[in-house]
């Protein structure tokens, strides 16, 4: 089996037959498919069995609501390919998506996504990015869009189970960043393929949908920064962004002065582990990054 796809599956009705259809009909048929229904009420978990009947390529396994983390985790733990890529069950693929070229030396793939409307974020024209340049490729783009999220990549299976790389299902937001952060750890190589295969289906809803407690905040900016101490790289960037990410994510009024401080506390820890060590253009440009995200709206 070369490619295990993992569609975690929740209350998605009306667009999973699409995203089913559209990874069924690929071009390349050497995969198999893992729905994993995490407790849906709506009758997806059936149209998952409905469809397993039809295709033998198609386990379904359905469990108690857990989130979309534990979910994946489940495909994971269960996933017989070579390779790995995840799927949203209301997003789709175009038939080319699995038609990849796979090479010994590459540990990850990336593809273009494009938003249903057609417009394209973040695009990267198909090159290698070998080893020297591993590093320096990460601190330029880890904070872009394509490279802070799970879809659109193809993870080398062996790489994830041998390092126990897995969904944390403590978060409902941002736990794919996460998860990204923890393989950076591992891969040495990426191949970027150029095209734009996967369609995002992002709904109109998303900002209300995910949202945090000031509480989760810093539970998640904490465990953020435990992992990108682990990075092989610096990203002032990703620092810049995730911190206001998270902020504008907080479920209450204005973000005050003093709430803003309070959220500063997990990146300020890092800065006592790591800048003693540092030159004095990485501490201002450290200290800048934190005073952006903290009280500017980037």
């Amino acid at each position: 089996m070369k490619i295990s796809v993992i569609v975690p599956v929740y209350n998605t009705a009306q667009f999973l037959p699409r995203c089913i259809d559209s990874i069924i009909s690929q071009s390349f048929t050497d995969f198999e498919l893992l729905l994993i229904d995490d407790g849906s009420i709506d009758g997806s978990g059936q149209i998952c069995d409905a469809y397993a009947e039809k295709d033998n390529r198609i386990r379904v396994f359905h469990k108690e609501n857990g989130g979309v983390s534990s979910a994946r985790n489940m495909g994971l733990d269960n996933a017989k390919g070579e390779w790995i890529t995840f799927i949203d069950s209301d997003d789709w693929v175009e038939k080319d998506y699995f038609s990849i070229r796979f090479e010994d030396g590459i540990d990850l793939y990336v593809q273009n996504w494009r938003y249903a409307d057609g417009t394209i974020k973040d695009r990267y024209e198909q090159c290698v990015v070998g080893k020297s340049a591993y590093c320096q490729f990460l601190k330029d783009n880890i904070h872009t869009d394509t490279f802070r999220t799970a879809c659109c990549f193809f993870f080398k299976c062996k790489l994830l189970n041998d390092n126990n790389v897995r969904f944390d299902c403590r978060f409902k937001l941002g736990e794919d960043t996460l998860f990204v952060m923890d393989y950076y750890r591992f891969a040495r190589s990426i191949r970027i393929m150029g095209n734009s295969c996967y369609i995002y289906n992002r709904q109109d809803n998303w900002g209300a949908k995910y949202c945090l407690s000031f509480n989760e905040a810093i539970e998640y900016l904490d465990v953020y920064m435990d992992k990108y101490e682990l990075l092989p790289c610096e990203s002032m960037k990703l620092l810049t962004f995730m911190f206001s990410f998270i902020q504008k994510r907080i479920m209450i009024g204005d973000n005050n002065v003093s709430m803003k401080w309070a959220l500063s506390k997990p990146v300020l820890r890092y800065k006592k582990k790591q800048l003693p060590n540092r030159g004095i253009k990485f501490k201002l440009k450290y200290y800048l990054s934190i005073v952006v995200a903290a009280f500017v709206n980037v």
